[in-house]
């Protein structure tokens, strides 16, 4: 399905046919997708080459939260998107494409930034009662980058620090 809703029970793996859903455990993960290419945290994994978003291949990183109500439980609440490109594209050209695409997918953004003031650099936000879609530059200068963030609500408290580069 596609816009917001459709991305309210998962994400849908189109190459696969098959939904990635929120709030599952790493084992129901690995039982969808396959083992992970890489794992670069106890809590943190990691699939290349998925096709979703309405056709975008994708490198998926997915982060298990502690559950609200019991915090020895993990569950999947944040799935980062990168979309591999050649390195010869600026990151602002890799993120007008790609807005343009979400936008064709997700509908008109509900909140937008185009430009660079400091370490702000353009982003948009596509957000329903479910979840927050955000698409951004990350960085500043040669070393800037693009990434996308799916969000399952409620949104953890320290959300913003948890997708913050290292």
């Amino acid at each position: 399905m596609k816009g917001l809703a459709g991305l309210s029970q998962g994400l849908l793996i189109e190459d696969r046919q098959l939904v990635l859903p929120w709030r599952c455990a790493t084992g129901k993960a690995r039982t969808v997708l396959g083992l992970e290419d890489q794992r670069s945290s106890k809590h943190t994994l990691v699939w290349r080459g998925l096709e979703c978003l309405g056709g975008l291949k994708c490198d998926l990183q997915c982060t298990f939260l502690p559950k609200e109500q019991d915090s020895l439980v993990m569950e999947l609440r944040l799935m980062e998107f990168v979309v591999p490109g050649n390195d010869n594209d600026p990151a602002n050209a890799v993120y007008s494409r790609v807005k343009t695409h979400l936008v064709e997918y997700l509908g008109k953004a509900s909140l937008e930034y185009e430009g660079e003031e400091g370490n702000l650099r353009s982003f948009s936000e596509w957000e329903s009662e479910e979840v927050l879609v955000v698409w951004k530059i990350l960085g500043l200068g040669p070393n800037d980058s693009c990434r996308g963030e799916l969000w399952c609500k409620p949104l953890p408290d320290d959300y913003l620090k948890l997708t913050l580069p290292a």
